[in-house]
């Protein structure tokens, strides 16, 4: 299920697999809440994930370590959706 700008989501005892939308404008955000239960959010092709320094691969994926882990991702322009904040510990899908 591709996500929604500007809708959090929250993941409450059940595992989820969600993907980015493919058509954002720069300045857009998504959120995503882990209650009870792990998560993983992938990039479309063609579109990266950055957390800090790293860098996924093209359609790559961030993921929670921990049931209650969140993210904050915000598009950046040129394909490339960029970690705002996050609690717990997540895992990039680096290139």
């Amino acid at each position: 299920e591709t996500l929604s700008i500007g809708v959090s989501a929250v993941f409450q005892n059940v595992s989820a697999f969600y993907t980015l939308p493919s058509s954002p404008t720069a300045g857009l955000m998504v959120e995503v809440v882990g209650i009870g239960n792990q998560w993983r959010v992938t990039a479309p092709s063609g579109y990266y994930i950055r957390d800090g320094a790293d860098l996924s691969a093209s359609g790559g994926n961030i993921a929670s370590s921990y049931a209650y882990d969140c993210v904050t991702l915000v598009y950046i322009g040129n394909n490339v959706w960029t970690v705002k904040a996050s609690k717990g510990a997540l895992t990039l899908d680096a290139a």
